[in-house]
C-alpha cells in the first residue's frame, strides 16, 4: 500500500491525496473516508487535474525541496546562535518541524504564554504525547515563513526564555 498527499508539494491546504492499493483494502477505505467527509472537494481535484497535466510536477517538487532545505538550514543555524544553552533538538531528516527539549526545567505552556505577548509562536509538545507528556518540549515549523521571519522567530523565542527562566547564557 502506497499513499501520499499533494500539500506539501504544491500548496498548503490543498486536501487532495491519492492512493495505490488492493481493492479490498481500497474498499473499505472509501467506507471510512464516506462515512467521515461523504466526499472529497470536486473544485480541487478538477485543480489538480489541470496542474498535473499542464505542469512538471517533479520539477515543482525539486523546487519545494530546495525551499525546505534553504529554510531548514536557516532555522537551524538560528538555532544554534540562540538556544544553544535553551534547548537541545535533532536536525529533520525529513519533514518540515524541529522538535525541541527545553533545558532547566521550563514548562513549555508558560514560555508559549511568554512568546504570544512577544509576538511568535510555536505548537507546545503536550499534545503529541498520549500518556506523560513531558512538558518541556515544543514543535517548530519552517515551512511557511520567510528567512527573516524564522530568523526573528527562534530570537524572540529565546529572549522569552529569558524572561521566565534563570538560565543565562
Amino acid at each position: 500500500m502506497s499513499l501520499g498527499t499533494f500539500s506539501k508539494t504544491l500548496t498548503p491546504g490543498f486536501r487532495v491525496g491519492w492512493i495505490c492499493a488492493p481493492k479490498e483494502i481500497i474498499d473499505k477505505i472509501l467506507i471510512a473516508k464516506q462515512a467521515s467527509d461523504l466526499h472529497s472537494n470536486l473544485l480541487s481535484q478538477i485543480v489538480l487535474d489541470e496542474y498535473l497535466n499542464l505542469y512538471d510536477l517533479d520539477l515543482q517538487i525539486e523546487k519545494t525541496r530546495s525551499s525546505y532545505r534553504i529554510k531548514k538550514e536557516c532555522m537551524e543555524e538560528s538555532l544554534r546562535r540562540s538556544m544553544s544553552g535553551f534547548a537541545e533538538w535533532v536536525s529533520p531528516g525529513g519533514g518540515m518541524f524541529f522538535w525541541l527539549k527545553l533545558k532547566g526545567f521550563i514548562s513549555s505552556m508558560e514560555l508559549f504564554e511568554s512568546a504570544i505577548a512577544n509576538n511568535v509562536a510555536f505548537v507546545p509538545g503536550i499534545p503529541f504525547y498520549t500518556n506523560n507528556p513531558e512538558t518541556d518540549t515544543m514543535r517548530i515549523n519552517f515551512s511557511h515563513s520567510s528567512l527573516e521571519a524564522i530568523e526573528t522567530g527562534i530570537l524572540r523565542i529565546s529572549e522569552s526564555i529569558r524572561k521566565i527562566s534563570k538560565i543565562q547564557v
